[in-house]
């Protein structure tokens, strides 16, 4: 898995960065799956010490509803954005160093058919800024 915050372009005169993660789903080659749904949340990463905050709040999820294994064994590469994130004047670079700037983790959630969503893994989204 990797990530960063993807240099969205600008939107009404400001720099924007969205945060991005890209990753494949591997299953071992005896299971017998198709394709699977995944749901990638992106949480903004906040001050478990402040009242009613459990560390983390939710920020944005981006839905796929289908995502096959071509190979058998693994998907293709998925990078997935979120919609939302940070605009400013400044630099990219310098964006990612304000003090208004907040982290993000993705937790991202898999399941096959009518089965439960179970949580793959969640990952920190590193404070670097992707160009592609």
């Amino acid at each position: 898995m990797s990530g960063g915050w993807y240099d969205s372009g600008i939107v009404d005169g400001k720099n924007k960065l969205v945060p991005t993660v890209s990753f494949r789903v591997r299953k071992p080659a005896d299971v017998r799956l198709r394709s699977i749904s995944l749901n990638v949340h992106f949480k903004r990463i906040v001050d478990p010490s402040k009242p009613g905050l459990d560390g983390e709040e939710e920020a944005d999820e981006v839905f796929l509803q289908t995502v096959d294994f071509p190979d058998g064994t693994q998907t293709a590469l998925l990078p997935v954005r979120a919609p939302t994130g940070f605009t400013g004047e400044q630099p990219r670079a310098e964006m990612l160093q304000h003090s208004q700037f907040k982290d993000f983790r993705a937790r991202v959630f898999a399941k096959q058919s009518s089965t439960k969503w179970v949580e793959l893994l969640a990952f920190d989204i590193p404070r670097t800024v992707l160009t592609k």
